[in-house]
């Protein structure tokens, strides 16, 4: 029996192959399928079986519920990950290079929220950084201690460690604009450490992660072993600096 939704379905199996580490054909061995099934599937071109769809989950190590479940929170062992992000850089100087004062925080967050934000306060600033409505599942991806590396116009500008996450519409419409589309919002709310300011080439950074030289645009995750290498990269370049 095939399953409807096919690229709903495939989209969830990538992201969990994803956050479990996996290449299509890793997965594909661990569960007994082909790698072109397992792709065709992801992509959203081919139903895929209960059968099939069992071996998966059980592959990746989760339930039928939880698969289901859009606010179900992946557990996984690739702790501290490195996430790339593209930022616009006016908003990325206004709440993460200036910071926010801690005594604004009260203004637009919930007061459990506030009281948590205001435990990171660097010298009475707050660092903060967020995500469209539309990159929720990316805001599922990011735990606690993940570092995120930050690029504008393929130069990596600086990185900082997530500390806390939360929620708030009324922050990211005070603060935060998009000059193609005024209504446009990041709701998903990142309280971050004081960045570490950069200036590498993005081409670099991906090179020493093995990739292919092609920028990487967005907001995507290194994964495995290039995720262990962009580390090891950036803690050399912290060093010289």
């Amino acid at each position: 029996m095939a399953i409807e939704k096919p690229i709903e379905i495939g989209n969830r199996i990538k992201e969990l192959r994803s956050l479990k580490g996996l290449s299509q054909e890793e997965l594909a061995n661990n569960c007994g399928l082909d790698r072109t099934y397992i792709n065709a599937v992801e992509k959203g071109k081919r139903n895929i079986t209960l059968v099939s769809l069992k071996r998966i989950t059980e592959s990746l190590n989760i339930t039928f519920k939880n698969f289901f479940d859009e606010n179900y929170i992946y557990p996984t062992a690739d702790a501290n990950k490195v996430f790339l992000i593209s930022c616009d850089t006016d908003n990325y100087n206004k709440t993460m290079i200036n910071g926010v004062k801690v005594s604004d925080i009260d203004k637009y967050f919930s007061e459990n929220d506030a009281e948590n934000i205001k435990k990171f306060a660097d010298n009475g600033l707050i660092y903060i950084w967020g995500t469209s409505s539309g990159n929720t599942s990316k805001f599922r991806e990011l735990n606690i201690n993940d570092v995120c590396v930050f690029s504008k116009q393929k130069k990596i500008i600086g990185t900082s460690t997530l500390l806390y996450k939360c929620e708030s519409t009324k922050f990211s419409k005070k603060f935060w604009k998009n000059k193609k589309n005024p209504d446009f919002i990041w709701p998903n709310i990142f309280i971050m450490s004081k960045p570490i300011e950069l200036n590498i080439d993005a081409y670099k950074l991906l090179e020493a992660g093995k990739y292919k030289k092609t920028f990487v645009q967005g907001f995507t995750i290194p994964r495995g072993k290039h995720n262990v290498l962009i580390k090891q990269y950036l803690e050399e370049k912290l060093k010289i600096n």
